[in-house]
């Protein structure tokens, strides 16, 4: 099972000292975060695209037209 532990948080920086931790294959690389700074992430990151979403009228991720 992949472990966080020993790598620095995406989001704060810090080191991760325990599990669980969040990993994600980035296009550079793996990237590690403490599970929480990772839920903090997708919930604003949830929120943008909901901002965007409703300023554009459109869908993320929708085929052009």
């Amino acid at each position: 099972m992949p472990t966080a532990v020993g790598y620095l948080c995406f989001r704060c920086g810090g080191r991760i000292r325990r599990d669980p931790g969040w990993t994600w294959a980035g296009e550079t690389g793996q990237i590690f975060a403490h599970i929480g700074c990772a839920a903090d992430l997708m919930a604003r990151l949830g929120y943008d695209i909901a901002r965007w979403q409703q300023g554009t009228g459109e869908r993320f991720g929708e085929a052009e037209k």
